[in-house]
Parts: C-alpha cells; structure tokens; sequence
C-alpha cells in the first residue's frame, strides 16, 4: 500500500522530468531500505536514506511523512515538523500527518496564542497548492489570446452569430480572472514564505542589533513568517502576531 502511494504521489512538481522506469525502481528500493532500517530502530540511517531519495529530486508526501518520523524518533522536533509540514503541502488532508504534526507541536516550548487567519487566506492558500502563479497565468493569457481570436474572426468573417460573442466574452472572462488569480497567488507566495527554527533557543529582539531588547525567546520546532532580512538579521512574525528580528542561524525554509 505504502509503495503504491509513493509511486502514484512522487512526482508532484510540475515542471519536474517524468523518470525513467529503472530510477523509480532504484526510488522505490531506497524508500523500502529505509523503511527497514526504521523498523530496526536505526532512525538516523533511515533518516539518511529518505534525505537522500529526496536530495536526488524525488519527492511526496509519504517520503516527507517518514523522515519527519524518523527525526521525531531521534527527538529532533525542529525536523520532524518541518518534514511534516512539507508532507502537508502535498497532502493537505492527510488525517495521519495531521495527527503526528499536533502531537510534535504539543511537545514544543513554545505555545502562542495564533492570530486568526483572514477569511481569504484559506482560499488563496488551496489555489496556490493546485498551481504556480505562472501556471495560471499562461492558462488565462491562452484563453484571452483565444477569444480575441474569434473576435478577430467575427470582423473579418463579419459573423455575428450569439455562440461565437457568448464563447469570445465566457473565454475572455475566464482569462483575465485566471490572471488575476495568477496576481494574487504570485503576492501571496511572496508575503507568506514560512520558515521554522530547528535550533535549541534564540532571542526574538525588537532591532537588528545585539543590544537591542529582548522581546522573547524561541525554541526548537516553532514555524514563524519571514518579513525580511538585513546584514545577517532575519526580520520575522511569531504566531501571535510579535515582530522582532533574530540572527540568521538554525533557520530553514518550509
């Protein structure tokens, strides 16, 4: 079942290669051998194992899923969530993950109360998952180009026929809303890029300077927004809405 589920979910970057039959076969080996090594409590070679199928550009849920269990086993929460987070993004609704990333979360230092997210940011979210902003983009630029087409076609053929106006006006409608989709996925992906600390603690400080006061500390495991950076500061946003800005160390990116 489980090789199933790897082979039908591990190609799920768009513009990746489709491999050749021996490499999903040597993939599928790598993902059995480090499913092995799990189950005889060799965590860290399992862990190995699943790194190295991904750092050869193979990648999907259940691979992510796996090392986020394999670190969690080594008490490495910082990785384990952030392995289970990727696992997430491909597999959003997947009721296992979901269970294993609550139960690392709870064994974090760090509880903050969560601004609410705005009504719109689910929505826009899902939409990012299906497609690339460019993506989008081309599909409504195709579909405008096509209805300008057949409304060239109308004047040159002097056709007036309602089929062609109604196709023309729902093409063009549909392309400039998928551009504008393109648009908002495109700010959304630059304004939210997340990222989690996998060190021990840090100080959040109010200014990029090491005299600056200390707003908190943070721990392993906590994922937080990225706003900015300068001259080796990282300016970011707790969950509970804080800014503050911490050195740029132990930081990985979702």
């Amino acid at each position: 079942m489980i090789r199933a589920l790897l082979l039908a979910s591990l190609f799920v970057v768009f513009d990746a290669p489709q491999p050749a039959l021996c490499q999903t076969s040597n993939v599928l080996q790598q993902f059995d051998e480090a499913n092995a090594l799990y189950r005889e409590g060799r965590y860290r070679d399992a862990a190995d194992v699943y790194q190295l199928t991904i750092d050869e550009g193979f990648e999907s849920a259940a691979l992510h899923y796996n090392l986020g269990n394999s670190f969690y086993r080594l008490d490495e929460l910082g990785y384990a969530i952030l392995h289970y987070e990727r696992a997430l993004e491909i597999e959003p609704d997947n009721a296992a993950v979901q269970h294993s990333i609550t139960l690392a979360r709870s064994q974090t230092l760090d509880q903050f109360s969560r601004v609410p997210d705005p009504f719109w940011k689910p929505v826009i979210s899902k939409l990012a998952r299906i497609a690339r902003a460019g993506t989008y983009f081309w599909i409504g630029f195709g579909l405008y180009l096509i209805s300008a087409t057949i409304v060239c076609l109308r004047i040159l053929r002097r056709l007036s026929t309602d089929w062609s106006r109604r196709l023309s006006a729902v093409l063009a409608g549909v392309g400039a809303a998928l551009i504008v989709v393109a648009f908002v996925v495109s700010v959304y992906n630059a304004s939210f890029v997340r990222y989690i600390f996998v060190g021990m603690d840090t100080p959040v400080l109010t200014e990029p300077d090491e005299l600056a006061d200390v707003e908190v500390r943070i721990h392993e495991g906590l994922v937080f927004t990225y706003l900015g950076e300068e001259d080796g500061w990282v300016n970011i946003r707790l969950p509970n809405g804080v800014s503050g800005w911490i050195v740029d160390k132990d930081l990985v990116q979702i």
